[in-house]
């Protein structure tokens, strides 16, 4: 049966946007300057924070924003100025429980100083300093300046796991200064609401402090197991750990005082690390030995790093208007404290929507190849593995799943995997793909690398996935194609959208037992609702007027589903009655990407096949 067709579109404009697509380099002025230190970009990003238990502010989406790096499952924010019980740490860390993020405390760990005198032992109150709170690209920094000293705090990360912080005191005066040194944090107890109990508690260490925490799973909830494990290790070798008997809250002490001589200064340095594994925290210990055993270095090579990424911008010839290049390094910011290194289900590095949104802590096939064209300018190597994360899960021919989709990239990715694939995660998405946008992307990794191995590893994979929009998008199978869904039970069960056992659905059928109705052939039809939505999602324009189910006027019969099949008949997905511009123009400018892929790699019949397909959208 031939679809009816809603919306038709014009094949002349989808080479007006396409060719936006091909010719997407953007005209900039170039610089003046050749590059900036990182101290010209402080605070480019807000990262303040008093960070409380309820973490979410308007729309599930965390009140404050964090710094992490090196693809970190957790991260910190600066206190804010009012937060004066927060003084002398960093404040939190926010970590993510798999999916979600949570506050484990508004400051996990903060320094105590004391005086020693002859006269007596004197606490010094940081809330009396002159304070300054800085997030120069790369590092957090905190200076308390008192008559005496100066405290100053520096945190970078030093790995995936493990952040490192240096406490440096600085004696401003003409005589020995004799201090204790102590540390206190404690654990927030619940999150989000207070009938949801966090169920971690501390214990001692030879070298600090360590969070544990308890088997925890339930879909669209925070998710733990007892493998998860946050350890605080100071660089000091005498001190003592004393946990309270409610394993909420510690206090780690100096054995020793120290003396700081006139005008000199005072090191320490302590790591904090989120695992997930027993494995991860075998490993990470042996890592967090290098960082305590040699911080200057690492202390180094982040800054090279950082500045690295922040010299890209000048060498890319942005704008010398001094907001532009602030825009930039916020630009910068973002994406690298939304990286995360590979976890779970997760086998490459890549870069979520948001680290803060509730839902988006995955890597999603639309966003991603999007953040790969930025990410590319300034971390080749992180944008050639975003592209592999979403990759590592096409779907092949022998899948156990769904065989049918062969060549798809499924919509998005998560820590856990959904339970079709003996997962419990809830977010995990194969009802969909996403707008066709992969070989864009690698072509701007291979413009901007020339890395032609990288290009021969994806070109294949590629085509796959442009010839299954062909194979499970185009009904007709007159070249062009309509966003649609997977066969998927979602899309089946008529009782997720209110309705009920036995209640009769007009012009279609009842709602049998197991929630599906099925038409005169025994064939399960697919619930409308359920349909559109996956199909707005696939196109990536979840809420766009276009997918409403009722027509616009007489002459719009509204959306209608109608489901592909394969030449045994069998269903292999379904589509929408209507051929979208924005599609059909991402499949246009594909082909470019792969002609141009093709002759890089010299394979001549692709060349000529790509180009005449093209031709033939045109």
């Amino acid at each position: 049966m031939r679809m009816k067709k809603r919306g038709i579109m014009k094949k002349g404009l989808i080479l007006g946007l396409s060719c936006m697509m091909l010719g997407s380099t953007i005209t900039i002025t170039r610089a003046a300057e050749n590059t900036k230190p990182l101290t010209d970009f402080g605070n480019v990003l807000d990262v303040t924070a008093d960070p409380k238990e309820k973490i979410y502010g308007t729309y599930s989406t965390n009140e404050y924003n964090n710094f992490s790096d090196m693809g970190a499952w957790h991260g910190y924010y600066l206190h804010q100025k009012t937060a004066t019980d927060l003084y002398g740490g960093f404040a939190g860390p926010v970590i993510i429980a798999e999916e979600y993020p949570i506050n484990l405390s508004d400051s996990i760990n903060k320094i105590n100083l004391e005086k020693v005198t002859a006269q007596g032992n004197e606490k010094i109150d940081l809330t009396k300093a002159t304070t300054n709170e800085v997030y120069y690209p790369g590092r957090l920094e905190q200076t308390y300046d008192l008559a005496e000293l100066t405290l100053k705090l520096k945190l970078i990360f030093g790995t995936n796991r493990s952040a490192l912080i240096e406490t440096k005191i600085i004696n401003k005066t003409n005589n020995d200064l004799k201090l204790n040194l102590s540390w206190d944090g404690h654990l927030f107890t619940w999150y989000t609401s207070e009938n949801k109990s966090m169920g971690t508690t501390l214990s001692e260490s030879a070298d600090g402090v360590k969070v544990n925490f308890i088997e925890k799973r339930g879909t669209w909830e925070y998710m733990t197991t007892t493998e998860n494990s946050f350890d605080v290790v100071l660089s000091e070798d005498d001190i003592k750990t004393t946990v309270s008997d409610d394993r909420l809250s510690y206090t780690i002490t100096k054995n020793e005082s120290i003396t700081i001589g006139a005008d000199s200064e005072y090191n320490t340095y302590q790591t904090q690390s989120f695992t997930f594994t027993n494995e991860e925290r075998v490993s990470e210990k042996t890592k967090v030995t290098n960082l305590l055993k040699n911080p200057q270095k690492y202390f180094e090579k982040n800054n090279s790093r950082w500045q690295g990424y922040v010299d890209t911008i000048f060498e890319n010839g942005v704008d010398a208007n001094v907001n532009y290049q602030r825009a930039a390094v916020k630009s910068i910011e973002t994406l690298t404290t939304n990286w995360f290194s590979a976890a779970g289900a997760i086998k490459h590095d890549g870069i979520v929507p948001s680290m803060s949104y509730k839902w988006f802590i995955g890597m999603w096939a639309w966003d991603s190849w999007k953040q790969v064209v930025a990410t590319t300018y300034f971390n080749e190597e992180l944008a050639k593995d975003n592209v592999r994360a979403l990759f590592d899960y096409q779907i092949k021919s022998d899948d156990a799943v769904r065989p049918q989709d062969a060549g798809a990239i499924i919509d998005c990715i998560f820590y856990n995997q959904n339970e079709d694939r003996g997962g419990d995660g809830g977010n995990w998405n194969e009802r969909n793909s996403k707008p066709a946008l992969a070989a864009w992307a690698v072509e701007n990794v291979y413009r901007q690398t020339g890395d032609k191995e990288f290009l021969k590893e994806m070109y294949p994979k590629l085509a796959a996935y442009h010839n299954w929009w062909y194979t499970n998008r185009d009904i007709d199978k007159n070249g062009i194609a309509e966003y649609g869904g997977m066969v998927h039970e979602t899309c089946y069960d008529w009782r997720n959208y209110e309705y009920t056992v036995g209640q009769y659905v007009e012009g279609f059928g009842t709602v049998n037992e197991d929630g599906y109705i099925l038409d005169d052939n025994g064939e399960r039809i697919v619930c409308p609702e359920a349909g559109i939505e996956a199909a707005a999602w696939e196109s990536g324009m979840d809420n766009a007027t276009r997918f409403d189910r009722e027509g616009n006027g007489a002459d719009d019969k509204g959306i209608e589903i109608y489901t592909v099949r394969n030449n045994q008949h069998a269903p292999i997905g379904y589509v929408i009655n209507q051929e979208s511009v924005d599609l059909n123009a991402y499949l246009y400018a594909e082909k470019g990407f792969l002609k141009s892929m093709a002759e890089e790699l010299g394979y001549q019949n692709d060349v000529v096949k790509y180009t005449q397909e093209a031709q033939y959208i045109q």
